[in-house]
């Protein structure tokens, strides 16, 4: 199983949204990439930072992950998903 986490957070108009949140294992199934490459096009401003959420845990917002997947494939401005 992938580790992915949802939140629940409140919305201004008084419900909830899931932010979804996804560990490196999760991130490269999704992109196909190896964990290595990912932190690589980290590393060098091509994939979306993570984010820290303890000394030993980061974490991709999954919004960012599949915009960045729509942006490669040039779906963003189509409004496609993959």
């Amino acid at each position: 199983m992938h580790a992915k986490i949802v939140l629940k957070t409140p919305t201004t108009q008084g419900g909830t949204s899931q932010v979804k949140l996804l560990r490196i294992k999760a991130v490269a199934t999704l992109t196909t990439y190896s964990k290595q490459h990912i932190y690589t096009l980290v590393r060098n401003g091509h994939f979306p930072k993570p984010r820290k959420l303890g000394a030993n845990t980061s974490v991709w917002l999954e919004s960012d992950v599949l915009q960045w997947i729509n942006d490669k494939l040039g779906l963003a401005d189509t409004g496609g998903a993959v």
